[in-house]
């Protein structure tokens, strides 16, 4: 027991859990200086006297926070932290780095900052991403930002996965300074790691619904199965579907939620089908069809009940509607041959996509040898993260038609859907919507604004058709 003039321990005159506390403390006190550390040999910039004044401040006003009557979680002091580390960074920034001026939309910011993300990360295929709001802006501004940001990562070829799938980690931060908003990215791919960022412009004006995409896609299952679908249609709101597999055409209604068969018919086949088969299934006015595979046309009527006819042939395929070119598919293989009717020849393609901008018809081709071409007063090579299946959807919306493409993944790996306009340029004006494995074809329906798109689920190994709508805001 101490005598009356023995001093009593330090900690006797402490309230209740400032201990706790000032470990704590210190030990965010510690991040934030491992921060500025980083900062200091990223930026070249000292750690000035303004901010280990502010540093000091904080770690007092921690040490005030030990109330018995308060409590302080290590949640919101790491959330804390990081609007913290990020103000003193924007407060410390050199002017350098301000040099370039800010960006005036949201679009044109969230392009720069993927592009300068993607570049520091030595352009990765995959990556995980995740954003943290340290800005004035709402959850539904961040939003926003985040489907803008993932828009244009998809846009150069980045498909966005979990971390343990990711070969580069994107940290992104919305912050903010005098000036305007600040978008702050962190990249990490394996040992190395940067940071880049974009200043945006302040507008008052701006907002989550101004600034939210006007067109959108909208992704609806239709119908799956085992057996491969090479193509399926809809009519009457969706309630009648018919079904285009290698061997039959089925008819199915919908009933009380749940898909009935009425009817199937068989395609004969009087050789081998190719690997990988493909078909087509045009819809005609009355219920009417035409059905292709490699070597067989058929004609037939979904009006009452099922009807088929079917004879060997090489007719060519439309690559849109009724009265759009036709292309020559080769009977042994899975593509075009190149060869149109009522168009110039072009080289061999696995799908083609019909759009108009202005006065022009734009004619685009998933090539064979992985390059995507256009034809519109002669042809030239897009440089555009496409896979080998695209088409052309008239949805009104925007510049009036988009590009509907999938992404470059293998077979071994979930897909992207993803519209794009062609004019001026190529640009991504929708977000990207996932299918759960390979895209394996996307056709125009008769629907304006939908097309038809098929993906093989890596999970069940089924096929499944969905409905795939362009829709403005």
């Amino acid at each position: 027991m101490p005598s009356a003039q023995e001093p009593a321990p330090a900690h006797a005159n402490q309230q209740p859990g400032a201990g706790k506390i000032e470990k704590l403390s210190n030990c965010v006190i510690g991040k934030f200086k491992q921060e500025h550390e980083t900062a200091h040999r990223l930026f070249e910039f000292p750690i000035t006297k303004l901010l280990n004044c502010q540093i000091t401040q904080l770690h007092s006003a921690m040490i005030r926070l030990a109330h018995p009557k308060m409590s302080v979680s290590a949640k919101w002091l790491r959330r804390w932290s990081l609007r913290f580390s990020v103000f003193v960074a924007v407060l410390a920034l050199p002017q350098a780095l301000r040099s370039q001026p800010a960006k005036s939309t949201w679009t044109d910011a969230a392009a720069d900052l993927a592009a300068k993300s993607l570049a520091r990360a030595g352009q990765p295929s995959a990556v995980s991403m995740d954003l943290s709001n340290a800005s004035s802006l709402s959850s539904d501004d961040a939003g926003t930002v985040r489907r803008l940001l993932e828009a244009q990562l998809a846009a150069r070829g980045a498909r966005i996965v979990k971390p343990e799938q990711a070969v580069a980690d994107l940290r992104f931060t919305l912050s903010e300074n005098a000036a305007g908003l600040l978008w702050i990215a962190e990249i990490s791919s394996g040992s190395k790691r940067d940071i880049v960022m974009t200043e945006v412009a302040r507008s008052e004006a701006q907002s989550a619904v101004e600034l939210a995409p006007a067109i959108t896609l909208h992704k609806e299952l239709i119908w799956s199965q085992y057996e491969p679908i090479l193509d399926f249609a809809t009519w009457e709101n969706r309630s009648r579907l018919l079904v285009l597999d290698p061997w039959t055409v089925s008819l199915y209604r919908l009933s009380n939620s749940r898909w009935s068969l009425e009817q199937s018919l068989p395609i004969p086949h009087s050789r081998p089908s190719p690997m990988d088969t493909r078909g087509r299934l045009l819809m005609l006015r009355d219920h009417k069809f035409e059905a292709f595979v490699p070597g067989q046309h058929c004609t037939g009527t979904a009006e009452s009940g099922l009807r088929l006819e079917c004879r060997q042939a090489d007719d060519p395929w439309p690559l849109a509607g009724e009265n759009s070119p036709r292309a020559f598919f080769s009977a042994t293989r899975n593509f075009f041959t190149g060869v149109l009717t009522g168009a110039p020849s072009v080289a061999p393609f696995y799908s083609a996509a019909f759009v108009q901008t202005g006065n022009r018809d734009i004619w685009t081709f998933a090539g064979t040898d992985g390059r995507v071409r256009q034809l519109a007063n002669g042809e030239n090579e897009l440089r555009v993260p496409w896979g080998s299946t695209l088409a052309g959807v008239k949805s009104g919306c925007g510049s009036g038609w988009q590009v509907l493409a999938a992404g470059t993944g293998d077979f071994a790996q979930r897909d992207l859907v993803q519209a794009f306009e062609l004019s001026p340029g190529v640009a991504a004006v929708t977000s990207a919507v996932e299918v759960p494995g390979p895209v394996t074809a996307i056709w125009p329906t008769p629907e304006a604004n939908a097309a038809a798109v098929v993906a093989r689920n890596l999970t069940n190994g089924k096929y499944e058709g969905y409905g795939v709508s362009i829709n403005c805001r």
